[in-house]
């Protein structure tokens, strides 16, 4: 996970993107350290530290006595010898649509708007050659334009090799052997914690109704294993059903579940979708969710809430603050930190599960 930024720091990217903004001109007064440790709240020594960055990067100069000037014209080589770029453009490609990547894009979208980025979506279905064909269309747009993508499985691994990596952002896949940003819910530790609540429920025999066609799904199973193992729960792989993320193939796999495990008395669902496909089953049963089986979600899509439907929230505010943080980083130093960002998720328990009645 990725470490919290110290305070001093934050607030010298504050200032310097003020700088490089034009919000303060060359050779014009830079405020003094009693008005941003007033404005920022902070202590002295905090703004001394965030000044001496911007000292060491040239972009002001402290004097005795005549107080601090702006020294930047326009011309300034970041650290790592970078220019500072504006954002023109946001090429978002997704897989499809669905509740998650709307949310994000939603959130994404509007803060884009308060930049002037213009943003331009594709969807790709799945579809690894149509998804490059829109990649290469959104790369030849311009050079301070950045991609957002939200791939499947390893279908970007061709962009190891690709110029335009080291300004394109992958969103809920994880490609070990590519070199770029890449964010992702921390979907294992949010699949232990959905197991071990229904353990703590007085549950033993819990089923999972998975996916293994992308990351996110893989990493959801490593979590209800893990969970399994070490809460001492009924370890079966006639537990396990794969559903695709989809409602009618979740359905069939929970039923295939059910027959070979009739002793289950909850299921932890690998998306939302999955868990619909499960309580459909339960109603043909006679059974109701929430009274006599317990059925837990993954996404907290936007009927979860009517459904009742304890879920795993992915946090996608938090996302798409990560997504937004890194297109600061391009325009601040033209180019973004690489590497995983792993986003906590917070458990929404709702009616759907029930106590295990001994």
């Amino acid at each position: 996970m990725r470490k919290k930024e110290p305070l001093y720091q934050r607030i010298y990217s504050e200032l310097k993107k003020k700088i490089i903004s034009g919000s303060y001109g060359n050779g014009e007064a830079f405020p003094s350290e009693r008005v941003l440790k007033d404005e920022f709240n902070v202590s002295h020594l905090t703004v001394r530290k965030s000044l001496a960055n911007l000292v060491k990067d040239g972009l002001i100069e402290r004097k005795s006595g005549a107080g601090t000037i702006v020294t930047f014209n326009g011309n300034f080589h970041l650290v790592g010898g970078r220019l500072p770029r504006t954002v023109k453009f946001l090429s978002i490609i997704v897989e499809e649509a669905n509740d998650f990547f709307s949310k994000i894009l939603n959130v994404v979208e509007s803060e884009c708007r308060k930049q002037n980025i213009v943003v331009t979506f594709h969807s790709h279905f799945r579809d690894e050659t149509l998804m490059r064909k829109q990649f290469e269309r959104a790369c030849r747009i311009d050079d301070d334009s950045l991609l957002l993508l939200f791939p499947v499985n390893s279908a970007c691994s061709w962009l190891g090799n690709h110029d335009a990596r080291d300004r394109t952002i992958i969103v809920d896949e994880y490609i070990k052997s590519l070199d770029a940003p890449q964010i992702i819910s921390d979907d294992e530790t949010g699949m232990y914690n959905v197991v071990k609540y229904l353990s703590d429920l007085g549950h033993n025999v819990i089923g999972h109704i998975s996916s293994e066609s992308k990351t996110t799904g893989l990493n959801r199973i490593k979590g209800y294993r893990k969970a399994v193992r070490e809460l001492g729960l009924k370890d079966s792989s006639s537990l396990m059903e794969n559903g695709s993320f989809l409602v009618e193939q979740s359905a069939f796999a929970f039923r295939k579940l059910l027959r070979a495990n009739p002793d289950c008395t909850a299921c932890a669902c690998a998306n939302d979708h999955a868990a619909l496909g499960a309580m459909e089953v339960l109603r043909t049963m006679n059974l109701v969710p929430g009274r006599d089986f317990s059925v837990t979600g993954y996404g907290n899509f936007d009927i979860s809430e009517a459904l009742g439907l304890t879920s795993i929230d992915q946090m996608v505010e938090k996302i798409a603050s990560q997504i937004m943080f890194l297109i600061d980083e391009f325009s601040l130093k033209g180019s973004m930190p690489h590497g995983l960002f792993h986003i906590p998720t917070e458990l929404k328990i709702r009616s759907s599960c029930v106590k295990l009645r001994v």
